[in-house]
């Protein structure tokens, strides 16, 4: 999980269940095992390949790994990036994993000034990492890309769509037309999961087009079947939870919980070698 500074790696123990008041629906639990900081780098998409837990910085406008005396490793940008500096030139933003090495990302623009993409947002990007070619240009906040059943499915955030692009013919199709600011994205079997949030308010000097299009707009999951491209089933949250950023499919669990590191439980929560296995 990516935070403000740090990226903490959960691990499941169900043996901690037993520290909740409520034991009744839990089904899974996941504890804090190690903490990396990296620094406030406006980490967002992050995915394990074959080297390691990748992420994207989007702060540094690259893609990074982590290692143990450093904040972060740089290992990819964009050739329009001239320079590895703490200014979120493009918005860097989603990144997928094709045969465990990153391949296609997302940005806002393909600007290299401080902070450009704030002003220019609705010239967004799917590039393909191994090339640096741009496959689709003229993008309304574009993010979450993945691979999947050999498409690149996407969203173009700004309009409330999710995409299908076949990399082989470049034909791009869309999926669905939702109302709210498509973010995050999984998948089950044929099922797909599309996260939503309602426009918000930021320090930039555009919103969404949703918010011309729509009076209001939700958050929450929708569950799109891929072999016919129907919505099967939508949830909606209310009162102050607006925003979404991933989704995750946590299979063999229904009702799982978190032990936070500043947490009393974390105190008598534990995971060790057997002693058997134990090296003297």
């Amino acid at each position: 999980m990516g935070t403000f500074a740090e990226v903490v790696k959960f691990v499941r123990n169900d043996l901690a269940i037993e520290s909740f008041k409520y034991t009744d629906k839990i089904d899974a639990c996941f504890v804090p095992r190690a903490v990396h900081t990296t620094g406030m780098i406006n980490i967002h998409d992050i995915a394990y390949g074959d080297e390691g837990l990748w992420m994207v910085n989007s702060m540094f406008s690259c893609l990074a790994t982590l290692e143990a005396n450093s904040s972060f490793v740089p290992r990819w940008k964009p050739d329009f990036i001239t320079e590895l500096v703490a200014e979120d030139r493009c918005h860097l933003n989603g990144m997928c994993l094709k045969d465990g090495k990153p391949k296609y990302v997302t940005t806002f623009n393909q600007t290299n000034e401080r902070g450009a993409w704030k002003k220019e947002m609705q010239s967004g990007t799917l590039m393909d990492v191994d090339t640096g070619e741009v496959l689709i240009k003229d993008l309304d906040m574009p993010h979450s890309p993945r691979f999947h059943r050999g498409f690149v499915d996407f969203c173009e955030s700004g309009k409330g769509l999710v995409y299908k692009y076949n990399p082989e013919t470049k034909e791009l199709v869309t999926i669905a037309e939702v109302q709210g600011f498509t973010r995050g994205m999984d998948f089950y079997g044929p099922l797909m999961f599309v996260g939503l949030s309602q426009v918000r308010k930021s320090d930039v000097l555009k919103t969404a087009s949703l918010a011309d299009k729509y009076e209001e707009t939700y958050c929450g999951v929708w569950v799109i079947n891929l072999d016919d491209d129907s919505v099967v089933a939508t949830l909606s949250f209310e009162g102050t939870m607006n925003q979404i950023y991933d989704l995750a499919v946590l299979e063999g669990a229904s009702f799982p919980e978190l032990v936070r590191s500043d947490s009393k439980q974390i105190a008598r929560t534990y995971s060790f070698t057997n002693p058997s296995e134990a090296k003297t």
